[in-house]
């Protein structure tokens, strides 16, 4: 697909975790050692284990998707990030990704590209993400064909999966 790269750390680890820090509800932490903590729960531990791609115009970051192909085995050695929530649809939907752009680049289908990228490559497996029930991202995600919901609470959090499987 044009325009998208394999991540590679000494190129695009600021940027991802610039457009991840934009991209993410919490904006504030007490110390720096708190946001390292966080990124490395959301965003970090992906880097280091599955399939990383960004999305570059002119040499630029634009954003970047996360791809994990066995949910299941990645929370035998990752910190739960609230995913074993789910953990009974992981069969049907073993694909778990994270996606973010930053907010210049959004409303020009470039999301939607990523995402059929991550389809293709899980194909003809199911892939899943988690989301916040209320979050901008809900009618993202089912326009793209996550239309597998399941809502579920988390620490006082409502939590909703969203998968997508191939001729479903």
């Amino acid at each position: 697909m044009d325009n998208v790269y394999k991540f590679i750390k000494n190129k695009h680890f600021n940027s991802v975790q610039e457009i991840f820090f934009e991209s993410s509800l919490k904006k504030t932490f007490k110390n720096q050692n708190e946001k390292d903590i966080f990124f490395d729960k959301w965003c970090g531990q992906y880097l280091n284990n599955e399939l990383a791609y960004v999305y570059e115009e002119d040499d630029e970051c634009l954003g970047y998707i996360l791809l994990c192909k066995d949910t299941l085995k990645f929370l035998e050695n990752n910190e739960d990030n609230g995913l074993r929530t789910f953990i009974d649809l992981y069969k049907d939907f073993p694909w778990h990704l994270h996606i973010n752009f930053k907010s210049s680049a959004r409303g020009r289908g470039l999301g939607s590209k990523l995402l059929t990228f991550a389809k293709t490559m899980a194909s003809p497996n199911g892939i899943h993400l988690i989301t916040g029930e209320d979050s901008r991202n809900v009618s993202f995600y089912n326009k793209n064909g996550f239309t597998h919901t399941s809502k579920r609470e988390v620490n006082s959090m409502n939590l909703l999966f969203m998968g997508y499987k191939p001729n479903n």
